[in-house]
């Protein structure tokens, strides 16, 4: 599995129309039919004509502002994250979202979004989100290098 690293667009990825100030977009990361991971950013209008070769892993809602300053983009980070770890439980499942799970689920008990509780027949972690009180159950089966080093761009993505 490769990545196919690719910072936040500046147009649609449907229509190709440049973003605008204040446009709401989706941002989608994908896994194409030949295994790689791809980044795809659509404004929320065209969102039905969206069809991306493969499956959808996660994704977020960004709103489009051509000037931010850096302590408002690290906000933004954190809240584009949280966003995307949620999406890892749509849909179905695979190995590429169980892994994402326990990452972002540690990086957001980090930045106490998310707070770990008892384990589950050691195979199983429950975290709850501090905010909604929504409980998360993820897994912590292990994981191997190289699935670290194919996934550990994906963090690049969320510029």
């Amino acid at each position: 599995m490769e990545w196919s690293i690719k910072s936040f667009s500046k147009c649609c990825a449907v229509s190709s129309v440049p973003f605008l100030e204040g446009d709401e977009i989706l941002c989608f990361i994908c896994m194409n039919l030949s295994g790689e991971i791809e980044r795809f950013d659509v404004l929320k209008g065209n969102i039905s004509d969206f069809v991306p070769q493969g499956r959808i892993l996660g994704q977020w809602k960004k709103v489009f502002s051509k000037e931010n300053s850096h302590k408002t983009e690290e906000i933004q980070k954190i809240f584009h994250y949280e966003e995307f770890f949620f999406s890892l439980f749509d849909g179905e499942k695979s190995r590429e979202k169980e892994i994402l799970k326990q990452l972002f689920a540690f990086l957001l008990e980090k930045r106490r979004i998310l707070r770990a509780f008892s384990k589950k027949n050691g195979k199983n972690q429950k975290f709850i989100h501090i905010k909604t009180k929504k409980e998360f159950i993820v897994s912590l089966e292990d994981f191997f290098p190289e699935d670290l080093t194919s996934l550990e761009n994906v963090f690049g993505m969320f510029v």
